[in-house]
């Protein structure tokens, strides 16, 4: 009888730690940035050119801000598997990245994007969300 018990509380210990460490290892969702917290507005969709593909839902996008050279960031949703992207659009190029929290996107041009519920590092922070890495300035000031 105490053998049987002990398996019990073996297997019960067993699947409360599994899901505990299931849980320790999620990463955090669209939902836990704010941006997403109020309606999708007009001004929230990138130009008509920027074309998803279907790897984006565009009812979830929403414009983050702009940062001092002029890039505006966007955050969305990944429709298939429900991830979060960061969508980077500066006057030459754009590209977008979905994934876990935090996600991270580069353009051509050297400048390098976090989204994050938090944005601490970086250059400069945009929207309290979108960490900045600016591209290294060159010789000629481009």
């Amino acid at each position: 009888m105490r053998t049987r018990d002990a398996a019990r509380r073996c297997a019960g210990a067993a699947a409360v730690l599994s899901a505990l460490a299931v849980l320790a290892g999620c990463t955090p969702s669209v939902n836990d940035l704010p941006v997403f917290d109020r309606e999708q507005r007009p001004s929230d969709l990138p130009p008509a050119f920027v074309d998803f593909q279907d790897t984006i839902d565009r009812e979830t996008v929403r414009r983050v801000g702009e940062d001092s050279i002029g890039t505006v960031y966007y955050a969305a949703e990944d429709p298939q598997d429900r991830t979060t992207c960061l969508i980077i659009l500066s006057e030459t190029d754009w590209s977008s990245g979905c994934g876990g929290l935090p996600v991270k996107v580069s353009i051509p041009s050297g400048l390098t994007a976090t989204l994050e519920p938090a944005a601490v590092a970086g250059d400069e922070q945009v929207g309290d969300v979108v960490s900045v890495e600016l591209p290294p300035v060159r010789a000629d000031g481009r």
